[in-house]
């Protein structure tokens, strides 16, 4: 997740502002690149565009008990852990 949040300045300027007290809302939807499978099945049938996978990231602030700063939580479901190590694969092999 720390791969998404520093490799996307979208995601972390919503954190930031999440931090700052400025966001209305304490989630972020993060849209990314279709998988092989879904790029394949879209692009056979004319004039479709393929839909893209989207996480959703929950923030919320948190006080470290050790130190007393606070900060933020950035969570998701397990689901949405695999797409994002799946994105990071893809990034990675594009290099």
């Amino acid at each position: 997740m720390r791969w998404l949040i520093s490799s996307d300045s979208g995601v972390f300027n919503a954190v930031r502002g999440f931090i700052a007290d400025l966001s209305q809302r304490d989630y972020v939807d993060v849209a990314g690149p279709p998988s092989t499978d879904d790029m394949h099945r879209y692009l056979h049938k004319m004039a479709q565009t393929v839909p893209l996978p989207c996480v959703r990231l929950k923030l919320r602030m948190v006080k470290n008990l050790t130190t007393d700063e606070r900060g933020v939580e950035v969570t998701c479901s397990d689901r949405d852990l695999e797409e994002i190590a799946r994105w990071q694969r893809r990034a990675v092999a594009k290099r």
